[in-house]
C-alpha cells in the first residue's frame, strides 16, 4: 500500500505537493518560505526539486488566499446602522430562533445576515433590502467559536434584520443557475413539504435546511447524514444519466462526455460550492477529461486535484468537517474497499452487494473517527446495514430530481407530476434512517469497544503494511547492491 503511494505519477505528486503548501500556509508565515526556497539550490534530483518548488508554491498561494480571507472592509463600520441592498449569496440555514445566510452588501463586503425564522427567505441570488446594525460575530460560546468559524469563509461581521424586502435577483451565469435552482425547488414541491417530500430536495440538490429536526437527528444517528451533502456518488449517477440519454438519443460516447462535462459544472454550481461537493465535481469533469483525451484516469490523481483546488481556494477547509469526512472517505474506498471485498470473497452475496458492503464498511471505518472528534458520536454497528438498505432509494430520488428540476423551467406542472413519483423513494429513505436511528439507540454501549477493538486492528495492518512496504524496499537495495 504504501509502496503504491511512493510509485505515483509526478503529477499526481505534484498535485499533492500544492495541497499540502496550501494547507502548511496556516501554521508557516512567508520569511519562512523564503528560507525554505534555498533547499532547491541544494537538491540534485529534478524529480525532488520539482515537488518541493511545488510545495513553496502551494504555500504562496495560501498564504495570498488567507490575507484576502483575513481582509475586513467593514471594520470602520462594525456598531453602524445600515440601510442597503445585499444579494444573498448562500442558501439559508435555520435554526431555533433565527435563519442566516451569507450575503454580499451593494457597497461591498460580506457579512453573515440574521433574521427571525418567522420572515419569509428569499431564494439564493435574490437582492434585498435590509436595514439593521453591523456587529462582530459571537467569540466562543458553548464549545462553538462563531467569530473564527465566519473568519475562515472571510466573514467578519453580522448583521441583524427584522426583515427583508425582495428588490430583484442577481444577473449573468450566476443568475441562471438561481432561477435554475428556484424553478426545480419549486417543482419538488409536488412531492409534498413534510419531511418525506423534502427528501427530493435534499438528494439531488443538498437542500436540507427545511427538514425537521428530528429527520436530521435520524440521518446522523443512523449513519446516512453523508446523503444529505451531495458528493462524489450523485456526480458518478449524473454522469450516467448523461451518457444513457446521449447513447439514447443517438449520440456518441463523445459527445456524452462533452455533455457530462457541461452537466456536471452545472450541478455543482446548482448545488452551492461545499468541499464535497467541489471534490466531486473535480473528480467527474476530470474523469470526463481524462477519457475525450484518450488518458488513464488514475484515482490519486483526482483525489489529489481536488485537494489541491480546495485548498489553495481556501487552506481553512482543511479545518471543516465535511471536507475532512470526504476526503477520508474517498480515501478508504481506494485503500481499504478493494480488501475488504477480497475478504468477503466466498460468502453468499447478491450480485453487487459485496463491493457496495465493502464500500460503506470501508467508509464507516476511516469516517468514524472524525465523526467521534467533531461531533462526540460513534456510529459503527448501525451505519453498514442503514447504507445497504438505502441503497435503492438513492439513485431513484436524484434522477427524478434532476429530471423534473430539467422539465421545471418549461412546464412547472410536468415537474410537479414527475416530482410527486419521487415521494415514495422519499418515505422509504426516511424510514430507514429512522429504522437506523434506533438501531443505534439500541447498539450505543458496544460502539466503544468495537471502536477500540477495530482502532486496534486497523493499526496492527498498517505497521504490517508499512513493515511489507519497507522490506520490499530494503530486498531492493540488496539486490541492486549485488
Amino acid at each position: 500500500m504504501l509502496a503504491h503511494l511512493v510509485r505515483l505519477p509526478l503529477p499526481t505528486l505534484a498535485l499533492a505537493a500544492l495541497a499540502a503548501g496550501a494547507a502548511g500556509s496556516l501554521a508557516v508565515r512567508p520569511p519562512l518560505l523564503r528560507i525554505g526556497a534555498g533547499a532547491l539550490l541544494a537538491l540534485r534530483r529534478p524529480r525532488a526539486g520539482v515537488l518541493v518548488a511545488v510545495l513553496l508554491l502551494g504555500g504562496v498561494v495560501g498564504g495570498q488566499r488567507l490575507a484576502l480571507l483575513a481582509d475586513d472592509p467593514l471594520a470602520s463600520r462594525i456598531g453602524e446602522k445600515v440601510d442597503t441592498v445585499a444579494t444573498i449569496e448562500q442558501p439559508w440555514r435555520g435554526g431555533t430562533y433565527s435563519a442566516r445566510a451569507d450575503v454580499l452588501l451593494a457597497g461591498g463586503g460580506r457579512v453573515l445576515l440574521r433574521v427571525p425564522i418567522s420572515v419569509a427567505r428569499p431564494p439564493r441570488g435574490s437582492r434585498v433590502q435590509v436595514t439593521g446594525r453591523l456587529a462582530r460575530p459571537r467569540g466562543p460560546f458553548n464549545g462553538f467559536d462563531e467569530r473564527a468559524w465566519l473568519a475562515h469563509r472571510g466573514i467578519h461581521a453580522v448583521l441583524k434584520s427584522s426583515d427583508v424586502v425582495v428588490v430583484g435577483r442577481r444577473g449573468g451565469i450566476w443568475g441562471a443557475i438561481d432561477r435554475g435552482r428556484a424553478a426545480s425547488l419549486a417543482a419538488y414541491g409536488g412531492a409534498g413539504h413534510d419531511d418525506a417530500g423534502l427528501m427530493l430536495g435534499a438528494i439531488a440538490l443538498g437542500a436540507d435546511d427545511e427538514l425537521s429536526p428530528e429527520a436530521r437527528e435520524a440521518f446522523r444517528a443512523s449513519g446516512l447524514a453523508h446523503l444529505l451533502a451531495v458528493s462524489g456518488g450523485n456526480v458518478a449517477l449524473l454522469v450516467a444519466a448523461v451518457l444513457v440519454l446521449v447513447w439514447v438519443g443517438g449520440g456518441t460516447r463523445v459527445g456524452g462526455h462533452v455533455c457530462a462535462l457541461v452537466a456536471v459544472v452545472g450541478y455543482v454550481g446548482l448545488v452551492g460550492p461545499s468541499p464535497s461537493v467541489v471534490r466531486a465535481g473535480v473528480a467527474g469533469v476530470l474523469a470526463s477529461a481524462a477519457w475525450l483525451l484518450s488518458r488513464p484516469s488514475d484515482p490519486w490523481h483526482l483525489y489529489a486535484a481536488g485537494l489541491a483546488v480546495l485548498l489553495c481556494v481556501n487552506p481553512y477547509n482543511l479545518l471543516d468537517p465535511g471536507f475532512q469526512l470526504s476526503f477520508a472517505a474517498v480515501a478508504a474506498i481506494i485503500l481499504v474497499a478493494p480488501r475488504l471485498r477480497d475478504a468477503l470473497e466466498g460468502l453468499p452475496f447478491i450480485p453487487g452487494l459485496r463491493a457496495a458492503t465493502a464500500i460503506s464498511a470501508a467508509c464507516t471505518l476511516a469516517t468514524a473517527p472524525i465523526g467521534w472528534w467533531h461531533f462526540g458520536r460513534i456510529n459503527l454497528i448501525a451505519a453498514v446495514p442503514a447504507n445497504l438498505v438505502a441503497l435503492p432509494a438513492v439513485p431513484a430520488l436524484l434522477w427524478i430530481g434532476l429530471a423534473a428540476g430539467l422539465v421545471a423551467p418549461f412546464a412547472p406542472s410536468a415537474a410537479a407530476a414527475l416530482a410527486a413519483t419521487g415521494r415514495l423513494p422519499g418515505e422509504y429513505l426516511l424510514g430507514v434512517a429512522r429504522l437506523g436511528a434506533a438501531l443505534d439507540a439500541r447498539t450505543q454501549a458496544y460502539e466503544a469497544p468495537l471502536a477500540v477493538a477495530l482502532a486496534a486492528l486497523l493499526t496492527l495492518a498498517l505497521l504490517r503494511a508499512a513493515r511489507t512496504a519497507l522490506g520490499g524496499r530494503s530486498l531492493r537495495r540488496l539486490h541492486a547492491r549485488a
